[in-house]
């Protein structure tokens, strides 16, 4: 099943010596959470229940990934490629958000190596990669695009500004309460249960740039 790490940003502040793992749960019960936080918790808690119920706990296993970017199938874009293709339109300035991301190829992976490893059986697997702020991916996008990439934003836009588009912006709404935050999750126990490796982080940005222009 395709979670989200939305289902493992618990209460407890992480760390990078305290990383969200596996063993941690989003409230779903939460009504300051949004709806996609709040969603993909309840499903996967959903799909665990009723695996115990049915006595197939070590059929299931969840993979839980970060923002995922890469190359785009089609035109209908995730808010995670959302991410790239404003930057590339030529936003003012970038905000000070940041993401954990992974590659969507590396995800794949994981789902098969978790489907066919018996390992995988009852297990949940974080799939994450690097946090980036967006001004890094911005530097990203220019050093790997070139000219292709002249209008990514040089400046960080400050938080007041942000907020201040929220408020006749319905797509920076949702990610205001993020800003300036950074989340730590630790993806160690799909890289040592099965053997899970992922691709630079700077070549998934530039292959989904790519096939966004």
């Amino acid at each position: 099943m395709t979670s989200s790490i939305a289902a493992v940003r618990s209460d407890r502040p992480s760390s990078e010596v305290a990383p969200y793992t596996e063993t941690d749960w989003t409230d779903g019960q939460d009504s300051s959470r949004t709806p996609y936080v709040r969603s993909k918790t309840l499903a996967e808690q959903a799909a665990w229940e009723r695996a115990r119920a049915a006595g197939a706990e070590d059929r299931l296993a969840t993979i839980n990934p970060g923002a995922i970017i890469g190359p785009a199938l089609n035109s209908d874009h995730s808010y995670s490629l959302q991410v790239i293709q404003r930057l590339l339109s030529g936003m003012p300035a970038a905000p000070r958000l940041g993401f954990t991301f992974v590659d969507v190829r590396d995800v794949a992976d994981l789902h098969i190596r978790a489907l066919t490893d018996p390992a995988g059986g009852g297990q949940r697997f974080i799939a994450t990669d690097r946090f980036l702020w967006m001004a890094d991916v911005a530097a990203i996008l220019r050093q790997r695009l070139g000219d292709a990439a002249k209008s990514v934003p040089t400046r960080t836009a400050p938080n007041v500004l942000i907020r201040a588009m929220a408020i006749v912006d319905s797509g920076v709404r949702p990610v205001v309460s993020d800003l300036g935050k950074q989340s730590w999750f630790s993806s160690e126990k799909a890289r040592s249960t099965l053997g899970w490796t992922t691709r630079p982080v700077e070549d998934s940005i530039e292959d989904c740039a790519r096939s966004l222009l």
